[in-house]
């Protein structure tokens, strides 16, 4: 990777159950480059982040990757990533995201202004 996005794009959606209902799912266009999950609250637990690891970010790695990851404990945690060669996170401090994350400065900027 080099400081571009990747494929998938992996989406966690609020619903109530905690699933993807299959309303939803019967709706839903089915793009090739987004994997969409979902929880109770919309944020990403730790098997939802671990899945995200194995299906995700494993597969996209290169010789030499740096990722760099808001605060959420989760996925911040040494564990999720202690197996992987030649891979270092930082972490974002918090509270400081909407200021120095690049998600948030040239994607989520526009969503969050609507």
């Amino acid at each position: 990777m080099c400081g571009s996005v990747f494929n998938p794009l992996y989406m966690c959606l609020k619903e109530v159950s905690g699933h993807i209902s299959e309303n939803l799912k019967k709706n839903l266009f089915n793009a090739k480059n987004i994997v969409l999950t979902c929880s109770k609250s919309g944020k990403l637990t730790s098997s939802l982040v671990t899945y995200w690891r194995d299906h995700c970010l494993i597969p996209n790695l290169r010789s030499r990757t740096l990722l760099l990851l808001d605060s959420l404990p989760y996925q911040v945690h040494p564990d999720v990533y202690k197996e992987l060669k030649h891979f270092e996170y930082r972490v974002i401090p918090p509270k400081t995201t909407p200021i120095i994350q690049p998600l948030d400065i040239y994607y989520n900027r526009q969503h969050k202004k609507i």
